[in-house]
């Protein structure tokens, strides 16, 4: 069933990032978040250089991408102080101090490409619109922008952008975008950023957080269901653990909160390895993947559910929380990363 997801990923400690990449012609001051797109090369031509970030290891650039997950990038990660140039997959973001988002960037050739990196955060969650979520407090903010020149080859720049201060409490989506006069978007950016993101090889986004379980004490994390899209949908969350099972050892649950918790029951509780744990938390039962089934979610809609991790014995794996349309069409999601031990 996991396959039939248009597009998944992941890790979970505590860090969720995202990161964007923005083109200016002329690049204002720091404080102003660069959010126009740039049109698509005229019918027939041919590029003879293509930077993009990729969405996943083994990414080459392809438009649309046809990788999954988007929302894990290697290609955007956080530093600190201690080492502002650390290499992927970076650290956790410290909030209160100064952090730096690097973003490597990546250039099909021959030739040398220049343009501008602009960078982005938004709440931890699934699904975000642009350019709302990600420069409007206090859902996100622009952090910063860095100008590059990409030389030929993957990994043939890196650009790295202050982020200070970190605003708590720490769990972050980021997005980043490259756009240059020498390479374009292909497709015009629209509300949804997962479809951008397919679309453009241009934007990447990054979303992780990791979580350190000792002595059977439950961990909370935040997961934001939203719904990017102009239609309703009724959206599944899939949960799967792809390096070693989580559940057994330890225990899972999602409380859905009031208003979304209280429409699932309404539903009769659909699903595929999960049960109610009573009230509107409910309990994830499969080690290899549940599914919550029928969420219904209007366009706009923002619910906040909190998703405990407790370990039952060492582990160290990751958890992949996905939110899906009910075509199984990539809404967006999280990667956890879990230890404990």
């Amino acid at each position: 069933m996991h396959r039939l997801f248009a597009r998944r990923r992941g890790p979970l400690l505590v860090t969720a990032l995202a990161v964007l990449a923005a083109f200016l012609t002329a690049m204002p001051a720091a404080t102003a978040a660069p959010t126009g797109h740039h049109a698509a090369p005229a019918a027939g031509s041919q590029r003879q250089n293509d930077v993009f970030i990729r969405d996943i290891v083994g990414d080459g650039g392809a438009e649309p991408d046809p990788l999954s997950p988007i929302w894990h990038s290697p290609d955007i990660w956080v530093c600190n102080l201690s080492f502002p140039t650390c290499p992927s997959p970076g650290f956790n973001p410290i909030v209160g101090q100064t952090n730096f988002v690097r973003v490597r960037l990546n250039n099909t050739g021959p030739g040398a490409v220049g343009g501008t990196v602009a960078t982005y955060y938004t709440q931890m969650g699934a699904s975000a619109i642009w350019p709302n979520d990600w420069n409007t407090l206090p859902n996100g903010a622009f952090i910063g922008a860095a100008g590059v020149t990409v030389p030929p080859g993957i990994g043939s720049a890196i650009v790295t952008i202050p982020w200070n201060p970190v605003p708590g409490p720490g769990h972050f989506c980021l997005l980043a975008r490259f756009l240059s006069g020498a390479d374009l978007m292909t497709t015009p950016e629209g509300p949804n950023t997962v479809v951008n993101t397919i679309n453009n090889n241009n934007i990447a986004w990054h979303n992780v957080d990791t979580v350190q379980l000792s002595g059977g004490q439950p961990a909370d994390r935040p997961f934001l269901v939203t719904n990017a899209t102009d239609k309703a949908v009724r959206a599944n969350l899939v949960i799967t653990a792809p390096t070693g099972p989580f559940v057994g050892p330890g225990k899972l649950t999602i409380d859905l909160g009031p208003i979304l918790g209280k429409a699932w029951l309404a539903e009769g509780s659909p699903g595929v390895g999960v049960r109610s744990d009573g009230g509107t938390v409910v309990q994830i039962l499969d080690p290899k993947q549940a599914v919550i089934e029928g969420l219904p979610i209007q366009p706009g809609d923002r619910f906040p559910t909190t998703l405990t991790f407790v370990a039952g014995a060492s582990v160290n794996t990751t958890v992949l929380v996905d939110e899906t349309d009910s075509q199984g069409a990539d809404l967006g999601g999280v990667a956890y990363a879990v230890t404990s031990g």
